[in-house]
């Protein structure tokens, strides 16, 4: 999963993903479950790629003002965000067919 890097500041991130569809996941980077859900995210990338979103995984520690800013209490925790704004969260590991009903609802209210 394209994993943003910690040369991003937390500022350019929120900047771009005020624009577009987007999947971050939050994870702890020492949690089992979090490497469970990167895992089957990596596999279905390619999907969410071609369903129009970008997709993001982010360490919690590096990036703690985005965690508290959008209460990210459990890792791990999806997002799907539209214009900046969430509209879906996923909380806990979530199975591929789970995150696309999740995307495709939201693809289905915006048209």
């Amino acid at each position: 999963m394209n994993q943003e890097s910690n040369q991003t500041s937390t500022k350019d991130l929120s900047n771009r993903i005020k624009s577009g569809t987007w999947l971050v996941m939050f994870a702890a980077e020492w949690s089992s479950p979090c490497m469970r859900q990167a895992e089957i995210l990596d596999a279905i990338e390619d999907s969410l790629r071609e369903m129009g979103l970008r997709t993001a995984q982010l360490s919690s520690e590096v990036f703690p003002e985005l965690a508290i800013s959008w209460n990210i209490l459990a890792y791990p925790t999806i997002l799907i965000l539209r214009e900046g704004r969430v509209k879906c969260r996923l909380i806990g590991v979530q199975s591929a067919e789970a995150i696309w009903k999740a995307v495709d609802r939201i693809n289905k209210k915006s048209n």
